[in-house]
């Protein structure tokens, strides 16, 4: 027991001591997302916590959300000697949570370049089409939605990004990052597959807490 006290008080007196060193820091994120598997552009926002492990090296764990519309593919239509689009699936949201490593690379006086890697789960849900070749009249041929179902997926995704950011004279931080994200699909035939990736750009906002 009395170990048991004696190493509960050293744990509580190293916390006490990284929040004394400013060492943990808080993150607001938003910005712009595009799929790159034919899906519409969306938005995600998310929230972070820093851990400023040397001046150089930070540890992350993030969470949020993001948003997008329709995922299509095109056809070819012999007759109309046209291709056509169809809808495949729709009204994406997902909920990343992420655990990773900054690492400042450059420092000047206006601005620090830094690099990140990421990794963790993703909580997706869309809307699957059932889709059905119909021939019309004239022999033209569509892909229509017949039926359509809710769709639930964890995925484990990986990432990495670069940035640059601003020290403002209160010590708040401004961040600009271009991010490229991937993540598995039991629908997607492997990790790299243009159809499980994305690139953001991010603008963020970080203080001491």
């Amino acid at each position: 027991m009395k170990k048991l006290i004696i190493l509960f008080a050293l744990v509580i007196s190293f916390s006490v001591n990284l929040l004394a060193q400013n060492k943990f820091s808080l993150q607001l994120n938003g910005g712009y997302l595009s799929p790159v598997n034919n899906s519409s552009n969306g938005l995600l926002g998310s929230i972070q916590i820093d851990y400023n492990s040397t001046g150089d090296i930070y540890f992350y764990l993030y969470s949020g959300i993001g948003a997008w519309d329709k995922t299509y593919f095109l056809y070819h239509d012999s007759k109309m000697i046209i291709d056509k689009k169809a809808y495949s699936e729709g009204s994406h949201t997902m909920v990343p949570l992420y655990a990773g490593a900054r690492f400042i690379i450059n420092r000047n006086k206006i601005l620090d370049l830094f690099i990140d890697g990421e990794a963790g789960i993703v909580f997706l849900n869309y809307t699957n089409y059932n889709l059905k070749l119909f021939t019309n009249p004239d022999g033209s041929i569509n892909y229509l939605p017949v039926s359509n179902s809710k769709e639930s997926e964890a995925l484990f995704g990986i990432g990495t990004g670069v940035g640059i950011s601003h020290t403002l004279e209160n010590k708040v931080l401004l961040l600009l990052e271009l991010k490229i994200n991937t993540m598995t699909n039991s629908a997607f035939s492997n990790l790299f597959d243009a159809a499980g990736t994305s690139t953001s750009i991010q603008f963020g906002i970080e203080f001491n807490i």
